[in-house]
C-alpha cells in the first residue's frame, strides 16, 4: 500500500551532458523531484541556472509522472541545456523514490536537494560548501526555508548555527559518499518522514544535521485541493509512525505518536471528520510495518532524539511545551 514500485524509464539529455561535461569537473549535482508543478518548475531551474560557479555543477530533475506538460519542457529543454539531465519516471513513486533515482544519476561530489518550487540564492554553491568546510561533522547541511511571498519561517530554529533533529525537504546538501555509508533514502516513505528517518542514520553513524541560517531558500508551496492534502496528510501519518516505530523503544514510540497526532485525533473525533478513520489505519500501518524493520539504536542517539529541546518537534516535545509555543 505504501512502498513504491522502483520501475522507471530511459533518461533524457544524457548524451549531451556525458560529451560536454565530464563528471570528474562536476562539484555539485542538483537534484529535484517534480509532478505537476510546471510554472514552478521553470523558475526553480532558472534559478539553478543563474548561479554563482554554474559550470561546477549539474542539473538533474526527475519527473515523477507529471501531466501538466512539465515532462514536456523538461525533455525539450534538456536538448540544449548540457548540464541539464532529465530522468522521466513512467509512475509517481514519491518524493524518497524520486529522489533516489536522482542520486543515483549524481556525478557531484556534493548534492544540494531541492523541492521543484524551491528558490535558491544565487551564492548557494559556495556557501554550502563553505559549510562543510567549517563543520567537519555535518552530515546534512539544512538551510533556513521561508515562504518566497509570505516570508514566514518553514523551519523556524533562530538565527545562530545550530545541530537540529532533522532538515527540511525543500533544501539541504550532502556529500554524496554519505550515500554510501548510510544507504538512500527510505523509498516505503511515499511523502513525509523521510527527512527524519535520514537524518536518524546520519546520528548513528556519528554526524550531525546542522541549521545554517544564513543559507536561504525560499519556498513556493501552496495549499492543495482537499483530495490532494488528505491524501499527503494519510501518508504523513504512516511516515512518522513508521520511523518511530523503527527506531525507538515502542513505549517511548507510541508516546510520541499520541504526541503528533493528538490535535488530529481529538479534532477527528469532535468533528466526526471521515478522514480520521483513514488517519487512524495509517498509523496503525505505520506501527505494524515499523516494528517489523525494528533496530536498536546507540543510546547516544536514542538520548538526542528524546531530548525536548531538540528541534523540529517529532513527538519529543511535551504537549504542554507545545500549547505554550503556540499561544506565547
Amino acid at each position: 500500500m505504501y512502498c513504491a514500485s522502483p520501475h522507471f524509464s530511459t533518461t533524457s539529455g544524457q548524451a549531451a551532458r556525458e560529451s560536454e561535461i565530464m563528471c570528474h569537473q562536476i562539484m555539485v549535482s542538483f537534484v529535484l523531484v517534480s509532478h505537476n508543478r510546471f510554472e514552478a518548475l521553470k523558475r526553480a531551474i532558472d534559478c539553478l541556472r543563474s548561479c554563482h560557479n554554474a559550470d561546477q555543477a549539474e542539473i538533474i530533475v526527475v519527473d515523477n509522472a507529471s501531466e501538466d506538460g512539465s515532462r514536456e519542457y523538461l525533455l525539450e529543454l534538456a536538448q540544449t541545456t548540457p548540464c541539464l539531465t532529465v530522468i522521466v519516471l513512467d509512475d509517481n513513486l514519491g518524493v524518497s523514490a524520486g529522489l533516489n533515482a536522482g542520486y543515483r544519476r549524481a556525478c557531484g561530489e556534493y548534492i544540494i536537494s531541492l523541492d521543484d518550487d524551491s528558490y535558491v540564492e544565487s551564492a548557494i554553491i559556495q556557501k554550502s560548501l563553505a559549510a562543510f568546510a567549517n563543520y567537519q561533522d555535518a552530515g546534512i547541511i539544512t538551510y533556513r526555508i521561508q515562504h518566497c511571498i509570505t516570508k514566514e519561517l518553514q523551519n523556524p530554529h533562530g538565527n545562530t548555527v545550530c545541530e537540529v533533529g532533522n532538515f527540511h525537504g525543500a533544501g539541504y546538501s550532502f556529500r554524496r559518499d554519505l550515500l554510501e555509508k548510510i544507504g538512500y533514502l527510505e523509498e516505503c516513505l511515499f511523502w513525509g518522514a523521510e527527512e527524519l528517518e535520514f537524518s536518524i542514520r546520519v546520528h548513528i553513524f556519528g554526524l550531525k544535521v546542522y541549521y545554517i541560517p544564513d543559507i536561504v531558500v525560499e519556498h513556493d508551496n501552496y495549499i492543495r485541493e482537499k483530495n490532494i492534502q488528505l491524501f499527503r496528510n494519510k501518508y504523513w501519518h504512516y511516515g512518522f509512525s513508521f520511523v518511530l516505530h523503527k527506531y525507538l523503544p515502542i513505549h517511548t514510540a507510541e508516546l510520541f505518536v499520541f504526541r503528533l497526532f493528538f490535535r488530529d485525533i481529538i479534532f477527528g473525533l469532535l468533528l466526526g471528520l471521515t478522514q480520521w478513520r483513514e488517519y487512524l489505519a495509517a498509523i496503525i500501518d505505520g506501527r505494524r510495518d515499523g516494528l517489523q524493520q525494528h533496530i536498536t539504536i546507540p543510546m547516544e542517539t536514542l538520548k538526542f532524539l528524546t531530548d525536548p529541546n531538540i528541534q523540529p518537534n517529532h513527538g519529543n516535545m511535551p504537549l504542554s511545551s507545545r500549547l505554550w509555543n503556540r499561544f506565547h
